[in-house]
């Protein structure tokens, strides 16, 4: 409590918020001084018996940036040695395997003339001929915040390699898709497990895959920005986001442009 600018009584309120002056006359001029952490000060005339009440503190923002960024991993020495690393990855029926293609001054604005997969067969778990499993060719826009698949905006027929080649094109000259400032991901995208004649193949050691290609990766770089994801349709079903970021490799699927 002030008077002419000087202190004459403090109190600190209980556990309830009451407080108690003594030897105080409301007819004296006084100014009573109320605060709280997170509430604004309360200045006015006391007055016996009186209850007072503060108002809580607003904070207003111009404006609020939130970001996620995982700790990359650099697999330097794999990085080094990526022919003997560089692997096979499978797909589960009805996921996907998808990469980011990143725009650059050689490709941006220039129509996408084929799709192209490295596909393989998985030989470490003694499968062959996995790579002439049938698939669906996908393109997605990006999604600017999570940097996710977002749109899809091609998918193909069923599309399968016929005869061993290093790279399977899907030609897709007939339209008009252009790479944006934004770049665009490359999916594979695995059929139904009814669609497969066989759901499973054996695999090595009493193992079993599923029936559906399997593409060739790289070591993952982490300042290569064409970062691969999968896609996980269980997870839709939960409600949960399907794509999940996949830290360990780059799938090996790029597009063709025109000249």
């Amino acid at each position: 409590m002030l008077q002419d600018k000087d202190t004459l009584h403090s109190a600190i309120s209980d556990s309830n918020g009451f407080f108690v002056f003594n030897n105080f006359s409301d007819k004296e001029d006084f100014v009573l001084i109320a605060s709280h952490i997170g509430y604004e000060t309360l200045r006015t005339r006391p007055a016996k018996e009186k209850i007072y009440f503060l108002v809580s503190k607003q904070y207003l923002l111009d404006g609020v940036s939130i970001s996620s960024k995982k700790k990359e991993k650099k697999n330097t020495v794999k990085r080094m040695l990526g022919f003997m690393f560089n692997d096979v990855r499978n797909v589960a029926w009805e996921d996907e395997l998808a990469t980011f293609i990143a725009p650059t001054k050689e490709n941006k604005g220039k129509k996408i003339k084929s799709l192209k997969y490295q596909l393989a067969d998985m030989r470490k778990l003694g499968v062959k001929n996995n790579k002439y499993q049938p698939f669906r060719a996908c393109i997605y826009t990006v999604d600017s915040i999570t940097k996710e698949p977002k749109e899809k905006i091609y998918r193909s027929q069923k599309v399968k390699m016929t005869k061993n080649e290093k790279w399977f094109y899907v030609h897709i000259d007939s339209l008009d898709i252009r790479m944006p400032k934004e770049g665009l991901f490359i999916s594979l995208e695995a059929l139904t497990g009814e669609e497969y004649n066989h759901q499973f193949v054996a695999a090595r050691g009493g193992r079993s895959i599923w029936t559906a290609p399997s593409i060739r990766t790289k070591v993952y770089n982490p300042n290569n920005p064409n970062k691969s994801y999968l896609y996980k349709h269980w997870k839709k079903e939960r409600r949960q986001d399907p794509w999940e970021f996949y830290e360990y490799a780059h799938f090996c699927m790029e597009f063709e442009f025109e000249d």
